[in-house]
């Protein structure tokens, strides 16, 4: 997919999907603010364990630990 209006700064693969970061609105045809997720098929936003969408501003790489994201 095409990132629109904004740069990636990471990507890691997690459970068999793409997670990106980075400064964006817009993400392939999805409206997803700066942290999405690719599964093969379509970009989704990141949802926390609560529903609501994760937007991580101002972060420049992703970790995982214990199965959990960890920002940088």
């Amino acid at each position: 997919g095409n990132i629109n209006s904004g740069n990636v700064h990471d990507a890691i693969e997690y459970n068999n999907e793409l997670y990106v970061v980075g400064h964006f609105d817009l993400i392939g045809d999805a409206i997803v603010k700066n942290f999405a997720k690719w599964d093969g098929i379509r970009w989704s936003k990141v949802l926390d364990k609560f529903g609501n969408e994760l937007e991580l501003s101002s972060v420049s790489e992703l970790e995982i630990y214990n199965n959990k994201f960890i920002s940088k």
